[in-house]
């Protein structure tokens, strides 16, 4: 199925190329990405971005927002710094289970206790953020904490993902990824 790149525009705050058209195929995650985006809400998006933006350049990490999808979290809105020479690409629509990595443990504890869950989540609802060691990608550090907007029927996580040699202390991070997350939860209530 092909589809305008005014409307995929649209609905990601791009910049049309003239006569752009994406091509998507349903079995693949760009359509349920669309599909994600169109439940969450260009809104969420839209403000999260600003706030994602200010921590990638001042941490020099990769600051995401994830979204819980089923069993899974996906990477909704992805921001590299423009100021560090060294970057941890993540793209939007990258998917990985709900029981690994910071994010997918962040995004659990955000969630209500399920039986058998990992001690991480437990944790993570204690402390109000998770971190993890090369969990999803190798060579990198992510701090991720639990984000649920009720007025926007949204469950997810804030994340920072940093290359391993320029990660800060768990303490800092996990600071750092609370008042993210904070911040994205009071702009959009």
């Amino acid at each position: 199925m092909e589809v305008d790149a005014h409307v995929v525009c649209f609905l990601f705050g791009l910049r049309p190329t003239l006569g752009a058209t994406f091509r998507i195929r349903e079995q693949h995650s760009d359509i349920r990405l669309l599909s994600l985006s169109r439940r969450v809400g260009i809104e969420v998006r839209g403000i999260a971005k600003p706030i994602l933006g200010r921590f990638a350049e001042e941490l020099r990490c990769t600051a995401i927002l994830n979204v819980v999808d089923g069993e899974e979290v996906v990477c909704l809105v992805s921001v590299e710094p423009t100021s560090s020479g060294v970057r941890v690409a993540h793209r939007e629509g990258q998917r990985h289970a709900l029981s690994r990595g910071a994010s997918g443990i962040a995004a659990a504890a955000a969630l209500p206790h399920r039986p058998g869950e990992r001690r991480a989540v437990t944790a993570a609802r204690h402390v109000g953020y998770a971190v993890s060691h090369a969990e999803v990608a190798p060579g990198t550090v992510a701090a991720s904490a639990p984000l649920s907007l009720a007025s926007h029927d949204w469950t997810g996580a804030v994340s920072l993902l940093f290359a391993d040699a320029l990660a800060p202390t768990p303490a800092d991070a996990g600071r750092a990824v609370k008042e993210a997350a904070r911040l994205i939860g009071e702009a959009a209530a």
